[in-house]
């Protein structure tokens, strides 16, 4: 169905992206490799969950060439397998063994928009759904993820970055306008052995 140079995108949630999907005649879903951040993959997960009065999905539609290919999950023989890439990031390739940390300072914004996406209008109907996600599993790693983005927020203040792009090493350096990590360490390291 899809070519293997490729990803597209799935219309429910445009910040994640199919480079193989696997359906059956009836276009069930049976194997999905889908890329993206972290938080629209666990909104994924957890939009399967949700009925849809709680803004959960039962079909989902994968955009092909300006097409809408719908795909029907069924979550009770779903497995899911999830992993991260960190070597090469939008950011450039990190460094082998550099113990890199990237704050995202826009990322509690964008967990907070996702978890919105979740919830139904009603505001009743809303304060069950968020109180039936925040008490699984992947509301534990919501929870987590959040405050995982504060506090990169608060570490980016307390060593005084003050405009972005920015990469800060060792709490000391600050690099300012590059976005790529490996560069911006190869700056320091020039600023270094020029002293």
């Amino acid at each position: 169905m899809l070519s293997p140079t490729q990803l597209f995108q799935i219309e429910e949630l445009p910040d994640l992206y199919v480079d193989a999907c696997v359906c059956d005649e009836q276009r069930n879903l049976v194997f999905l490799s889908a890329w993206g951040r972290d938080t629209v993959l666990q909104e994924f997960l957890a939009r399967l969950t949700l009925g849809r009065e709680e803004n959960g999905i039962d079909q989902f539609h994968v955009i092909v060439d300006g097409r809408r290919l719908p795909v029907f999950p069924d979550q009770d023989l779903l497995e899911k397998r999830t992993t991260r890439q960190f070597r090469g990031t939008l950011f450039g390739s990190l460094p082998e063994g550099a113990g890199i940390r990237l704050i995202q300072l826009d990322e509690q914004q964008r967990l907070e928009e996702q978890l919105s996406r979740l919830l139904p209008a009603n505001p009743q109907q809303a304060a069950a759904a968020a109180q039936k996600l925040l008490s699984g599993p992947e509301g534990t790693r919501v929870q987590r993820d959040l405050l995982e983005a504060q506090q990169g927020v608060t570490d980016a203040w307390s060593v005084g970055v003050e405009k972005l792009p920015a990469v800060v090493v060792d709490r000391k350096y600050v690099v300012y306008g590059q976005p790529n990590v490996a560069l911006a360490l190869q700056a320091i390291e020039h600023s270094r052995g020029a002293r």
